[in-house]
């Protein structure tokens, strides 16, 4: 369970989001979408614990562990994806005895094994962004943030990585952010439209078509935060 209660945040007096509120439970898979400036990375910060809150609450069961993947996530490109994974589970007090079969289950969900052992920095970008996918998926964490998960994914990879997702939705909250409305509409439960920091609607996207009176979601997100650039 994760409830957002009426959160603020400014920077140098710059209102980035407007008394956001929201619930998610255990099971959905919530997608945050909006124009660039609209506020998703900057909640998604807070909520991860990467930044403070002007006001406003989260809160989460007091043993739920958090896993985020930030849009552009650094990487230790001297690292291969095995001792990277091995590094984390180690950080989140992992058992030596477990790390091995944590990352090994890693590496197979998502079909890294081929380059396991290759230095980080000498791999593809889709490679490099799902490994950071695996940093966040290793110690198995009760939340997922996700920002841009399919950032640098070619179509076959896009494709295994909505499967694997849902795969681990029933369990577990999954909050991503994207621009990719039609990635939206694949993944998840709920649409949250986040439009100068304020949410303008929260919704399953048949019900966001429903209420916009339109037939396509690209046609009721421009009739929710307005078409002008």
């Amino acid at each position: 369970m994760l409830d957002v209660h009426h959160l603020r945040k400014s920077f140098a007096g710059n209102t980035a989001l407007k008394d956001v509120s929201f619930s998610a439970r255990p099971g959905e898979i919530v997608a945050l979408v909006g124009r660039n400036g609209a506020g998703k990375s900057t909640l998604m910060r807070i909520i991860a614990g990467c930044l403070d809150t002007d006001f406003g609450t989260i809160t989460r069961p007091a043993d739920s562990m958090i896993g985020y993947l930030p849009e552009g996530a650094p990487l230790y490109n001297e690292l291969t994806p095995r001792t990277l994974f091995q590094f984390v589970l180690g950080a989140h007090g992992i058992s030596r005895a477990d790390i091995r079969k944590c990352a090994d289950h890693v590496l197979q969900i998502l079909d890294l094994d081929d380059v396991a052992h290759q230095v980080l920095g000498t791999l593809s970008k889709g490679y490099q962004r799902r490994t950071a996918l695996g940093m966040a998926l290793a110690p198995d964490p009760d939340i997922l943030i996700l920002d841009e998960p399919f950032d640098g994914f070619d179509p076959i990879q896009k494709h295994s990585a909505v499967d694997l997702l849902r795969a681990l939705s029933p369990d577990k909250v999954i909050l991503i952010s994207t621009h990719s409305l039609s990635d939206a509409q694949r993944l998840a439960n709920r649409m949250i439209v986040l439009e100068n920091g304020e949410v303008r609607a929260d919704a399953t996207p048949q019900i966001l078509l429903r209420d916009t009176k339109e037939t396509n979601l690209d046609a009721a997100f421009r009739t929710l935060v307005g078409s002008s650039s």
